[in-house]
């Protein structure tokens, strides 16, 4: 497939990028009560897959249409998880 040889002319294209972000207006990780209904990271992470990219990290605000706190809280912590990866 394409995407992985080491070399491929995607791959290239796409350079170190490994990062992406979600929201999600619920709480669908790891231990929720929702965590069946998660589609979109774990789709997301096939396609990164596909394309070569084994290791992706992937920053998620959950639960930004609970509530404007829950939402400010979220988003907080995603911008800090994302400042984190540019100071690395």
């Amino acid at each position: 497939m394409f995407g992985q040889a080491a070399n491929s002319d995607f791959k290239r294209t796409l350079g170190d990028a490994k990062a992406s972000t979600l929201s999600f207006g619920g709480f669908y990780g790891p231990g929720s009560p929702a965590e069946s209904f998660e589609h979109t990271l774990s789709y997301l992470k096939s396609v990164f897959a596909f394309i070569g990219i084994t290791d992706p990290e992937v920053i998620v605000a959950d639960g930004v249409n609970i509530s404007s706190e829950q939402r400010e809280s979220s988003l907080k912590e995603a911008k800090a998880q994302i400042a984190d990866l540019k100071a690395a």
